[in-house]
């Protein structure tokens, strides 16, 4: 027998590949630190956008190991020009899943 602890998928089917755990600090000025967790190596998307849903930085785009990792955004866009303060959103892909977090900004 084996132990599947992995949450289910909200329509209850096979187990989510991919778990957004979200960022601290929320808010945050200058850095924050997004963590992820992965069942299974595979190839992750970690895409920034604002409130708008315009995209801002592709802030992770590899394959990663399983378990608990991590990236930092460090509130500037694709340009390296600092974002304004405000709500921005946080998706990760991986596979055909995908999960979404608010992200604050305060300058």
């Amino acid at each position: 027998s084996s132990l599947d602890d992995r949450p289910q998928s909200s329509s209850g089917g096979a187990p989510r590949p991919i778990i957004l755990h979200g960022n601290y600090p929320n808010p945050f000025n200058s850095l924050t630190n997004i963590e992820f967790e992965l069942y299974s190596w595979g190839t992750v998307n970690l895409i920034i956008y604002d409130i708008m849903g315009q995209k801002v930085l592709d802030l992770v785009s590899r394959r990663m190991p399983a378990g608990v990792n991590n990236a930092v955004w460090n509130g500037r866009d694709v340009d390296g020009t600092r974002v304004s303060s405000g709500v921005y959103l946080c998706e990760i892909k991986a596979g055909k899943f995908s999960a979404l977090k608010k992200l604050v900004l305060i300058r």
